[in-house]
């Protein structure tokens, strides 16, 4: 019966050790819907932070609209290209796009900033997890 216990405690305790987040999808979705755009990016932020390449596009395009955010069409590409990345086909799409709008300087710049997005929001959550 001991064994049996202590394999129970054993199971709770790995799922305690679990990392817990406390963005939802569906809050940052409602959120948003709302037109909650400051509450709906920092929900949408927290998901893209630990990896999440639709996230990623959808914190990408906030930055794009000036949504909950002030317009910043360096870091839309920064975090498009994140998405892009990982396969996510509209970053791949909008980053691209998002190309031809910016200078060669702001590419540039834009290049540092996903190299440091990526140590910090991808690397960790995925084998290999350099960009492509």
């Amino acid at each position: 019966m001991k064994p049996r216990i202590y394999l129970i405690l054993a199971i709770v305790g790995l799922g305690l050790a679990q990392p817990t987040f406390s963005s939802d999808s569906a809050v940052a979705h409602a959120l948003y819907m709302q037109g909650d755009y400051t509450g709906a990016y920092k929900e949408y932020r927290t998901l893209a932070e630990v990896g999440y390449a639709r996230y990623q596009s959808k914190i990408a395009s906030m930055y794009f609209k000036g949504e909950g955010v002030e317009k910043d069409l360096s870091l839309a590409y920064a975090w498009f290209a994140l998405a892009a990345s990982q396969g996510d086909q509209y970053g791949q799409k909008r980053m691209l796009e998002l190309a031809k709008q910016l200078s060669a300087e702001q590419l540039l710049q834009t290049d540092e900033i996903i190299k440091e997005y990526n140590n910090r929001y991808i690397a960790p959550f995925r084998p290999g997890g350099q960009l492509k």
